[in-house]
């Protein structure tokens, strides 16, 4: 007869083996059948222009990494591949281009250019930095004189003089070699044409605005860009909106640019899609806007003022919750009480009386306005802690914005040799 001690060890081993198996042996899992909500990036697009005829007929002229899923957030470059779009937007922006110098960027198949030369434009200045797109265009036989070829983004161009200050090269004046220098009263005379896949040129020509940079040889560029629907409705934001959208970014082109919506265009006849899951699509961003936007020959301050407001803006709203009286007492003692009580001609801009809780981000860009102006009328400005702290900003700031050299990638794009 076995002892209790024998049958428990016995029940433990079969127990033990039991589990064992359970473990080596997983239960076999079905596969569940894709629907079409979970299709792939590049299946999605390639069915798009499958089934759209017009996109249809220049699908063999796109290169096959357009088709391949963008896993950055921002994108680099915007292509259009619509012909009927691109024949709608040169007769949309065709009456403000008399007397105009054309530069295109972001060209891709060359569709608006082709436009453009067919209403009668006599030469248009094209800036292109893929090489297959180059290849391209120079394919277009009816108009090989009529286009001037530059292997590189205009909307690139920050990047473009940040290196060129730091190894002694000339890539940016040789790009803009040829453009006609206008006074900032004078009426425009560059007009600037293209997708625009980020805010970075935006940024660019405020920050020229504010410090009075050397593109500004040429006069106030008008622009129509093809822009994103997140990224207009950073520039169009208002204090109603969240702080991830409203911004320095919207305050600063507020105040130094006028701007117009022409028409919007559906976001899938432009490459490369941006990365954004299905589920998180919103109805509202289907739609690429049509813009004008030009600079304001009327600035909101004189030029000896234009630094101080810019930096004004862009420490006042460095932190989401910053505080205006308690942020202004820092750089410029003893002004919370002309805040609280400001001077009567500047009560009927407020909508809101200013008090110790409020907030930079709670007040529109002409409240904003009217803080910096209160502020410089104030007796101790010019002797404040507000304009040293200014200056040691923008000789810190003297930098490319990060987001352009994420990558030795993307640098080789920036600074492409011409003649590639």
């Amino acid at each position: 007869m076995q002892s209790a001690h024998t049958l428990l060890c016995k029940q433990t081993i079969k127990y033990r083996s039991f589990a064992m198996s359970a473990v080596s042996t997983p239960a076999p899992r079905t596969r569940r059948k894709a629907s079409p909500m979970s299709d792939s990036y590049s299946a999605r697009i390639q069915r798009h222009f499958k089934e759209t005829y017009e996109l249809s007929l220049i699908k063999r002229h796109i290169p096959q990494k357009y088709f391949v899923q963008n896993r950055q957030h921002i994108l680099r470059h915007s292509y259009l591949m619509n012909k009927l779009f691109a024949k709608d937007i040169v007769n949309r922006i065709w009456p403000y281009l008399k007397d105009q110098v054309i530069c295109e960027t972001n060209v891709g198949l060359g569709l608006i250019t082709t436009e453009l030369i067919k209403r009668g434009v006599e030469n248009v200045r094209v800036y292109e930095v893929c090489p297959e797109f180059r290849k391209h265009l120079r394919t277009l036989v009816h108009f090989p004189l009529r286009m001037e070829i530059f292997a590189r983004d205009l909307y690139n161009i920050n990047a473009l003089l940040y290196f060129d200050r730091h190894d002694k090269a000339d890539r940016a004046h040789r790009m803009l070699d040829g453009l006609p220098t206008r006074h900032w009263n004078e009426a425009s005379s560059l007009t600037i044409i293209g997708p625009m896949p980020n805010l970075n040129f935006i940024r660019y020509l405020t920050r020229a605005i504010a410090l009075q940079d050397e593109f500004l040889l040429y006069g106030r560029p008008q622009v129509f860009a093809l822009v994103q629907p997140e990224d207009y409705h950073c520039l169009s934001a208002t204090p109603e909106m969240s702080l991830v959208v409203y911004r320095t970014t919207s305050i600063l082109f507020q105040l130094f640019f006028n701007y117009q919506v022409l028409h919007k265009y559906c976001k899938k006849s432009f490459l490369p899609w941006r990365n954004v899951p299905v589920k998180f699509e919103q109805p509202e961003d289907e739609n690429v806007l049509l813009m004008k936007i030009i600079p304001k020959k009327q600035l909101p301050v004189s030029t000896e003022y234009l630094p101080h407001l810019f930096y004004f803006v862009i420490d006042g709203f460095k932190r989401g919750h910053q505080k205006v009286i308690p942020t202004m007492e820092k750089w410029v003692p003893g002004i919370g009480t002309t805040l609280i009580v400001p001077p009567q001609k500047y009560k009927t801009h407020f909508a809101n009386s200013i008090d110790i809780f409020t907030e930079f981000r709670e007040l529109r860009p002409s409240e904003i306005l009217q803080l910096f102006l209160i502020m410089l009328e104030h007796p101790d400005f010019h002797a404040s802690p507000f304009i040293p702290m200014m200056e040691s900003h923008l000789v810190k700031d003297e930098t490319i914005d990060s987001d352009l050299v994420e990558s030795d990638d993307k640098l080789s794009d920036i600074i492409l040799d011409e003649k590639s």
